[in-house]
Formats: structure tokens, sequence, C-alpha cells
């Protein structure tokens, strides 16, 4: 199965309309499955919600865009063959953006909200949860809540993240069942290395989105999202391993491979 790979632009847009258009090329070009934004209609609030009240400005200039927009970039994403997707932060936003991207985002800030899954719920659209700082049995407990089109998107909340905390093993190793048995469809990873081989090594362990921020080549360092953001030919490189790796995991059926038939007259037989 072809992973899902979304490249996520985050703040690295800031401060032109028009860098947003030039993320969806690079996302396109480098082969990504969707772009992703994220938005809020009132920064102080959500700084308010989060209990961030330090955080307003930067929310207020990065995330608080005006919401004609979205109708502007699902154009652009639709004529660049992707998915358009929003990370939603306030209960009151989630009602603007249906209109227009195929999936809710839920960060992991506010993951852990029963009454917000809730309220994303009732618009029918499948979400994607990420879930940083989150303990084992919080992660049961968020499970529960999801249906068998959502996902779940193993994190840690570090920007960036160093590469001994990303805890891969859990793809593989944790029972991410729900407590009737049922598997969600989608388990994967918001990654925040800026690794160009994390992807890879997420789908060998049995990502299948890929969540991952991509910049601009001249996106300012001071960028909040900068350290853990892939540049164009890195984006492209990151991709491109994601997908030599799922060449090489194949079907898991041993056999006979059509590159050694030509070998076989030399096997030893009693």
């Amino acid at each position: 199965m072809k992973t899902y790979v979304i490249a996520e632009a985050g703040s690295t847009w800031w401060p032109h309309r028009e860098n947003i258009d030039r993320l969806i090329a690079i996302a396109q070009e480098a082969g990504a499955s969707a772009f992703k934004l994220q938005w809020t209609s009132d920064g102080e609030k959500l700084a308010a919600r989060r209990h961030a009240p330090e955080l307003a400005a930067m929310y207020t200039r990065y995330l608080q865009w005006p919401k004609s927009w979205h109708a502007e970039i699902k154009t652009a994403c639709e004529a660049a063959r992707l998915d358009y997707l929003c990370t939603v932060c306030l209960s009151e936003d989630i009602a603007v953006i249906v209109p227009y991207v195929s999936r809710f985002k839920i960060s992991s800030f506010d993951a852990s909200d029963e009454i917000f899954y809730r309220a994303c719920r009732r618009f029918q659209k499948p979400l994607i949860i990420s879930t940083g700082m989150m303990e084992a049995q919080e992660a049961r407990n968020m499970l529960e809540y999801l249906e068998e089109d959502d996902a779940a998107l193993l994190c840690t909340s570090a920007y960036p993240c160093p590469i001994d905390q990303v805890n891969l093993n859990i793809l593989r190793n944790w029972d991410w069942a729900k407590g009737d048995g049922r598997f969600l469809i989608g388990l994967g990873l918001s990654d925040h290395t800026a690794h160009l081989l994390t992807g890879a090594f997420a789908v060998c362990c049995g990502a299948e989105i890929i969540e991952v921020h991509v910049r601009l080549d001249d996106t300012p360092p001071e960028n909040p999202d900068y350290g853990h953001s892939l540049s164009p030919e890195q984006l492209k490189e990151y991709i491109l391993n994601i997908r030599i790796a799922e060449m090489m995991l194949g079907d898991g059926i041993k056999k006979v491979m059509p590159c050694e038939q030509n070998m076989l007259k030399y096997r030893v037989k009693n």
C-alpha cells in the first residue's frame, strides 16, 4: 500500500499568501499525497484554550489568516492533485473548514479533549489525531473515540524532536486495537525530526501515514517551524526514501523472486 504523505506547511508560508502556492507546488513536485496548514479564527482565544497566553502573538501572526483563503487553497490543491488538510483548533472553526478539507487534523495539544472530538464527529469527516505528550493509557482511552476511517499518529511534541525520542517501535509493538478488537485503518507518524530517513523507518515499522513539515528555501531561520521542516530538495529525498522502503518491504510472502529464477539450476538437490 502506498504511504499517505502529508506535507505540513505550518507557519513557513508567512508572511506572504503566495508562499502557500509555492509550498503546494513543492509538495506536488516531491510526490506528497496531501498539503496541510493550521488555522484559527482567533489566536488569542486559542492561546487561552491551551493555557498559553505567551503564545497568543505567535498564534495570531502565523495561524490567524483570512478564512476566505481556504477555498483558494483547496482549488490550488485540487489542481496539484493533492488533498487539502487543515488542523482545526477551536470548536467554532470546525464548520468553517468543513467544505474544504477531506479530513480533520487534531493536534496533540487538543487530543485529550473528548468534547472537541465529538464536535468534529458531527460533520462526518474522518479524523487524524496526533498522540504527543500521552502516556499509554491516555492514548488507549483516545482510541475508544475513534472510528474505522480515523487515524492515529505517533508523535513526540518537541520541535525539533531528538532522534532518540521518536520511539518508532511503538508502531510495531503497541496494541493499537480498540476495546472491541477493531483496528484503526490508519496508523502513522507525525515527524518533527527533520531527518531524511525517519519516514522510511516509520514505514518499515508499519506506518501508513506520514506527516512531515516543509519550508521554502528562503524561509528565515527565525521562523518557529524552520528547525523541524525540510527544504524542497530534502522533501523530495524524504519521500523517495519512503517509496524505496515500500518497494523493499514487498508483500511479505516468501517465494522465489523473478531476479533469482535463472539461479535455480545451480541449486544442490538430494
